[in-house]
């Protein structure tokens, strides 16, 4: 497998989604939603993404991961354009639904091919590598981009062709999608070749993942952890802006910070995630225990940010807590998917997601339920709800002599129930 090519599209397509991280709420409200329906918008992308996750991961399976990823960036394409050519609440619904379609297609496929032919090249033994590469990818490319798509506006208002503040970060979304295509096209090989593979039809495809899923104890507990993951990323990506500004003496340095804060929370991340590599090879610390220290190391910092009252302490703790999401990232990746056969690897990336997803969701209408006007509090609650789905992974088990050596570990057919 030539890596090169790979780590390229792996990174233009992280650069490309993060040049609409700063600004998409803004895009949104530019094109005619106002402050107080922009959640309407919001709610369209996440419904859609909900709704389409697992069956665009069945597809990826079942047609080709690198055809859906394909079929993903033109789905991005075709949102972009729609918020290029005009204005009003009707058109940005519409885009923010191929948004979140393009989302779900997009979650897990390339990344599953990715790790299908790490395996196919070097066996279950460069897994670790594999998921390391993909999460230093995401972490790079998202930063790059979000840094570039704060940019963006500033050369948008100096040039009378552009009739939106944001309309460059569009543009230059839609042409690097475009790109995307190409790339995928020229360089990337077919996973599913046409006429040479033996597909598996829906229903068995169904009952397999189905059936895989029940009978492993190690696949449920690290999803049901995920929710708990997906509910704590909810609450702090949603309120940790305003929590720091509130620390803050110097209003003319706030926007500058937060690009710094920005930066150094997804480099934290890249660390961790190089860290873990090299926890999980120790010949004494297996994946069991990286994923679920980490974790636990991490809602702690969570906790502790919850309460700082100092931008630097809690700057400090932020970057901490991602550090840690960081190193648990590569066990808990590499766990799955040694878990999982190459004809299923999408449909759990995309069930993965979607535990996420559930988290996220369970989070935001909770907090509304609830009523918390504290954000330490809401964080303090998070956490604690997040420990609680992470308390059954300490049940997880491992064949001993892969978790003593921090090798890859095999398929689990568990038949505990839990």
């Amino acid at each position: 497998m030539n890596m090169h090519r790979y780590t390229a599209v792996l990174l233009l397509s992280w650069f490309s989604q993060g040049l609409l991280v700063p600004v998409l709420s803004l895009v949104f409200m530019e094109k005619g939603l106002s402050l107080s329906n922009l959640t309407l918008g919001i709610g369209v992308y996440s419904a859609v993404v909900v709704l389409l996750e697992i069956p665009t991961g069945v597809a990826a399976d079942l047609l080709g991961k690198r055809n859906i990823f394909l079929l993903s960036q033109l789905t991005g394409a075709a949102a972009f354009l729609l918020l290029l050519m005009g204005s009003g609440v009707l058109r940005i619904l519409a885009a923010a639904g191929l948004l979140g379609a393009a989302r779900a297609l997009s979650s897990g496929s390339f990344e599953a091919l990715v790790i299908e032919r790490y395996r196919q090249d070097g066996g279950p033994d460069r897994l670790p590598s594999a998921i390391r590469l993909l999460s230093v990818s995401e972490s790079v490319g998202l930063s790059a981009g979000s840094l570039a798509g704060g940019l963006l506006p500033l050369f948008s208002r100096r040039f009378p062709v552009f009739s939106g503040a944001y309309d460059l970060n569009l543009l230059l979304r839609l042409l690097l999608s475009l790109v995307l295509v190409l790339l995928l096209l020229l360089l990337i090989p077919r996973d599913l070749p046409a006429g040479t593979e033996k597909r598996t039809p829906l229903g068995a495809h169904l009952r397999q993942s189905t059936s895989l899923l029940r009978g492993s104890m190690l696949l449920r507990r690290i999803l049901l952890a995920g929710m708990g993951i997906g509910l704590v990323l909810c609450v702090l990506e949603s309120y940790w802006q305003p929590k720091f500004l509130g620390m803050l003496d110097t209003p003319e340095a706030e926007t500058f910070l937060l690009g710094v804060l920005s930066l150094l929370y997804m480099a934290s991340v890249a660390g961790g995630n190089l860290l873990s590599e090299k926890l999980v090879r120790s010949s004494r610390i297996g994946f069991k225990s990286v994923f679920i220290g980490a974790r636990l190391a991490m809602l702690s910092f969570v906790a502790l940010a919850a309460v700082s009252l100092r931008p630097l302490s809690f700057a400090l703790c932020y970057c901490l807590l991602y550090f840690c999401f960081g190193i648990s990232n590569i066990a808990e990746g590499t766990m799955i998917n040694a878990a999982v056969p190459d004809e299923n690897r999408a449909t759990f990336l995309s069930l993965q997601s979607f535990a996420l997803q559930l988290g996220a969701i369970a989070a935001a209408f909770g907090s509304s339920l609830l009523g918390v006007r504290s954000v330490g509090t809401l964080w303090l609650l998070a956490s604690g709800m997040a420990l609680v789905l992470l308390l059954p992974s300490l049940k997880i088990r491992l064949p001993s002599a892969r978790e003593k050596t921090g090798g890859a570990v095999p398929p689990v057919q568990e038949k505990t129930s839990g």
